[in-house]
């Protein structure tokens, strides 16, 4: 799955998809060096400090866009192993929907939109936490 087919399955608010497309490009050619990263924030052992590294080597990040889009590279990847496992496509998508449901909660919390979750979709992305209709359940 790409990043932009998965903003459309999740229906993520054009606010959020806009600052993706920003960061974009960049978050693109540095994939090959956050690639180590990516792949521990997949897995549940290692997803706690990998964030923690993410952020240092991201550095600066306005609204956390590049983080976000690091998160969401990795619901890209992980959809892969949803297919595998023979995990519904449904489950899939209402538990990315997280991050449609984390950004909306912002905004009205906050007034504007930007990514302040990613201490808490390393869950969603590593396999930990799965939704099922309204429910949400982790290992």
């Amino acid at each position: 799955m790409q990043q932009q087919e998965l903003y459309e399955v999740i229906g993520l608010p054009e606010e959020m998809v806009a600052g993706l497309c920003r960061v974009a490009p960049e978050m693109e050619k540095r994939m090959p060096e956050l690639d180590s990263d990516l792949n521990k924030l997949m897995d549940r052992a290692t997803m706690e400090k990998a964030n923690g590294n993410l952020i240092t080597i991201l550095g600066e990040d306005e609204g956390n866009f590049k983080m976000l889009y690091c998160h969401l590279e990795c619901a890209c990847r992980i959809h892969e192993k949803y297919v595998q496992t023979g995990i519904p496509e449904q489950i899939f998508v209402d538990t990315m929907g997280c991050f449609t449901r984390f950004a909306k909660e912002c905004n009205v919390r906050n007034g504007g939109f930007y990514f302040d979750r990613g201490f808490w979709t390393c869950r969603q992305i590593s396999m930990s936490l799965f939704r099922i209709g309204t429910l949400e359940y982790e290992f």
